[in-house]
């Protein structure tokens, strides 16, 4: 999952699925991945005929062997997978005059070569082995054919190694100005395709920082399109990382716009969270402050709900406040408890509030733990587990006591550790916790939320 980048489509992730991956797909070393295909696959008709022979004998090649005997016959072996093999052990032992030798032979077919699934290992293991005016005839040759290259699955990794040649510490210019030339128009396109939006991420990398603008004027453009992709959300988390302070602040603005439109999204509300997560406090501050009179529409929401427990775990106290007032609310609370997704709104408050604010949610919660309980034992038992987790004194409240389950024995091993990290020494017995309530004891039993790692379902 994280390799292909992007949400999959489950409740929980931070920065969305896999967010994370950096690395282009797939840049392994040698062809080991699709079975070799038939012996004469190769070629048609004649040809067909001319190499069976080589064919037959490519799977016992010896790294030995001259070059110079598989003459004519080289574009053929590059497409079987231990003759491919063997073409590129030549060019790792004799580098520059093997490519030579090869380049002759498969100039023209260079760009069915870069697109092979046995081809393409050997097109990225020329390109690192290439002298500038070697790879200047590569180039030549398939730079009409990058962008069709980017979206195919063999193929984003040869145009991804010419990126990296082309690029990196030591930059050939007028290169990787072809590349981009090539490139450019297609952005957005590459960025919501399967392949296509490892080549954009390789740019973040690879290209100079001068030179990577384009990727980024366009994801700005084009934000609301990019970031509600399964793919897009990923590549625009991947371009926070790498901005530069101009560059950072134009997405993050771009987010902020479209904060209340992308947290109701499938893909969109990963962004957001990222924003959350990786943002400074004025950053976050810009977000947060857009929940108040939107809080309700937005914690019964699948997507939104999450990000509104991203906001509390992420606001400060007087943000915070506007927020558990609104919730406080007599009939606000009701609908909260009584949803599938808001009551782990009520759940993040109780966890993330200060004491005082804590003891306004118990006192908004009370009337309703009857009914919640007759619609919804499950979620009844929930609540009040949070409720006594937070403050353990109300153990002794038979009001929520009467909910949890009895035999829980994991639950008792959490409260009496809770208790005794609240109410050991120096601790004052019987009263409500302390300003550490939200602390370990409080996260060591909570629902799988944002916070807790790669997507999944979890508890929605």
């Amino acid at each position: 999952h994280e390799e292909h980048g992007g949400a999959n489509g489950r409740k929980r992730a931070v920065g969305g699925p896999n967010a994370g991956s950096k690395h282009a797909l797939g840049m392994r070393s040698g062809p080991t991945g699709p079975k070799p295909r038939g012996k004469n696959a190769a070629g048609q008709g004649g040809d067909k005929a001319n190499i069976s022979g080589m064919v037959e004998q490519s799977a016992v090649i010896s790294s030995n062997a001259p070059l110079d005997d598989y003459k004519g016959n080289i574009f053929q072996l590059s497409q079987e997978q231990n003759g491919c093999r063997y073409l590129q052990q030549k060019v790792d032992r004799d580098g520059p005059s093997a490519v030579e030798l090869i380049l002759n032979e498969v100039r023209s077919r260079l760009t069915t070569l870069m697109m092979d699934p046995f081809g393409n290992y050997l097109f990225q293991k020329l390109l690192e082995h290439a002298t500038p005016d070697q790879r200047q005839v590569m180039l030549d040759e398939t730079k009409s054919s990058l962008i069709q290259a980017a979206l195919n699955l063999h193929g984003t990794r040869s145009v991804q190694k010419f990126i990296e040649v082309c690029g990196g510490d030591a930059p050939t210019l007028s290169q990787i100005d072809i590349v981009i030339n090539q490139l450019a128009p297609h952005v957005t396109k590459m960025s919501m395709d399967t392949n296509g939006n490892h080549v954009v991420q390789r740019c973040l990398q690879y290209v100079p920082r001068d030179r990577v603008g384009f990727v980024y004027h366009t994801v700005v453009r084009d934000v609301l399109v990019i970031t509600r992709h399964r793919h897009g959300c990923c590549v625009f988390q991947r371009c926070i990382d790498a901005a530069d302070d101009e560059q950072r602040n134009a997405l993050i603005d771009k987010v902020v716009e479209h904060a209340i439109d992308l947290m109701q999204d499938p893909f969109g509300n990963y962004v957001v969270q990222y924003v959350l997560e990786h943002s400074q406090k004025q950053e976050a501050h810009r977000i947060i402050c857009q929940l108040p009179g939107r809080l309700t529409e937005l914690s019964m929401q699948k997507f939104s709900s999450n990000v509104v427990e991203k906001c509390l775990q992420h606001a400060k106290n007087r943000e915070i406040e506007p927020l558990i007032e609104e919730l406080c609310h007599s009939e606000t609370m009701r609908r909260f408890l009584n949803d599938q997704y808001a009551n782990y709104v009520v759940q993040r408050a109780l966890q993330v509030a200060d004491d005082k604010q804590g003891l306004r949610l118990v006192q908004a919660i009370r009337p309703h733990m009857s009914s919640l309980a007759s619609s919804n034992a499950s979620c009844a038992r929930r609540v009040s587990s949070r409720v006594v987790r937070r403050f353990p004194s109300l153990m002794s409240d038979k009001l929520f006591s009467s909910y949890f389950g009895q035999k829980d024995k994991s639950f008792y091993y959490f409260l009496r550790r809770d208790g005794a990290q609240r109410e050991g020494p120096g601790g004052p017995a019987g009263a409500p916790a302390g300003a550490g309530a939200a602390g370990a004891g409080a996260a060591a039993h909570h629902h799988n939320g944002p916070g807790a790692g790669p997507p999944s379902d979890g508890h929605r």
